[in-house]
């Protein structure tokens, strides 16, 4: 290159890029868990008190199923057994998420089944939370289906 020269600079296109609106980016989002909320206090919901082979395993593998799915298609979906809690039919009265701030009682409580196929009824094991925005909040493990007392 000769002395004094700059080397020619090429033009790109130059292309417009619309960032996706909040609301369509959320919806488009995937499943997360987390586990900040957990508590493990009592025996009829927690991990070190399941009695079930292989529950673990089974939770492992369907957060991670579920992980790969949207929020709605989750809560929509009859087969996953999802479902909002009502505390007026549950087995432990007055559960409602105490011990959590205030700033999370506006938030619906959920259950999700971890059992594949029948609609989630076969081996009964659930876990509790709530969601805000794509991220579900686990607050129980329910690997003997406690929350709601068998029919």
């Amino acid at each position: 290159m000769a002395k004094g020269k700059r080397p020619s600079k090429r033009k790109r296109p130059r292309v417009e890029i619309t960032p996706p609106s909040p609301l369509e980016d959320e919806e488009s989002k995937k499943i997360s868990f987390s586990f900040v909320h957990v508590t493990d206090d009592d025996p009829d919901f927690s991990v070190k008190h399941a009695r079930k082979d292989g529950y673990v395993v089974r939770l492992i593998a369907r957060l991670r199923h579920f992980s790969q799915m949207q929020k709605k298609h989750l809560i929509n979906n009859a087969d996953e057994h999802t479902h909002p809690i009502d505390w007026k039919k549950t087995a432990k009265k007055g559960f409602g998420f105490k011990r959590l701030d205030k700033q999370y009682d506006d938030y619906e409580p959920w259950q999700i089944s971890i059992e594949e196929g029948s609609r989630g009824h076969q081996g009964h094991g659930r876990i509790q939370g709530f969601f805000i925005g794509n991220i579900f909040y686990v607050r129980w493990f329910d690997p003997n289906h406690k929350l709601y007392a068998r029919k």
